[in-house]
């Protein structure tokens, strides 16, 4: 028999809460780099749809390493020069370590995370983050949103672990078979959550990954479709 589904899970960054590109955009400005916020959100989408061919490259890299690197692939779809890159990479991260670049959480979002909390799912997070996620959550005012917030820092754990999905599982008391996660990236998100049995969904805004196993979402708001 097939069970019903109890809680909802999903990444946080770039599924639920996104960057603010206009601090980024005004970090190039003083590089004197012009570009728009559409080119710089058409860099990181085309970064992420091509993720998987660097996933084993990201997943050897060191902590401290991992953000440089996923901002300087951004850039590179800007065409500039190494140098530049990098003075602007070491930039972003300094404004990145005094507050968080993931700071947009869209009205949008705000609202399907309501639904389903007044449908009766329990609402959790299981994020990859630095350890600053709650504060982060509560200084967007949306913290009271969810039933459980794991952060990889916090938890000593991180995706692609199952543990990490383990642990989220057992302190929401919940089976596998009676949830459903939502994360960005195919090999951290979805492929370690699909071996435990979880119901995965892929976000994919710019519907770019139709050549992988899974179901696939362009709008959080498509979740519904998928708990009929």
């Amino acid at each position: 028999m097939k069970k019903r589904i109890k809680a909802i899970f999903f990444d946080a960054g770039n599924t639920l809460i996104f960057i603010n590109f206009k601090i980024i955009k005004k970090i190039l400005e003083d590089f004197n780099v012009k570009t728009s916020l559409s080119d710089l959100k058409e860099s990181e989408m085309k970064w992420r749809t091509s993720l998987e061919r660097d996933i084993e490259k990201l997943k050897h890299l060191k902590d401290q390493d991992i953000l440089p690197f996923y901002f300087s692939q951004i850039l590179n779809y800007l065409k500039l020069n190494d140098d530049t890159v990098k003075s602007i990479v070491d930039e972003i991260i300094s404004k990145h370590r005094k507050k968080m670049l993931w700071s947009i959480f869209p009205s949008s979002v705000y609202k399907v995370i309501k639904d389903l909390r007044r449908k009766g799912y329990k609402i959790g997070i299981i994020s990859n983050s630095d350890g600053r996620l709650v504060n982060q959550l509560k200084s967007l005012k949306v913290w009271d949103l969810f039933d459980l917030v794991i952060d990889s820092r916090e938890v000593g754990v991180e995706k692609p672990d199952p543990e990490i999905f383990r642990l989220a599982l057992k302190k929401l008391k919940v089976d596998p078979a009676e949830t459903v996660y939502v994360g960005d990236i195919y090999s951290i998100d979805i492929k370690p959550a699909q071996k435990l049995g979880i119901k995965a969904i892929l976000f994919d805004p710019g519907d770019n990954q139709s050549e992988l196993h899974c179901p696939r979402i362009r709008r959080i708001k498509e979740i519904f479709d998928y708990l009929e």
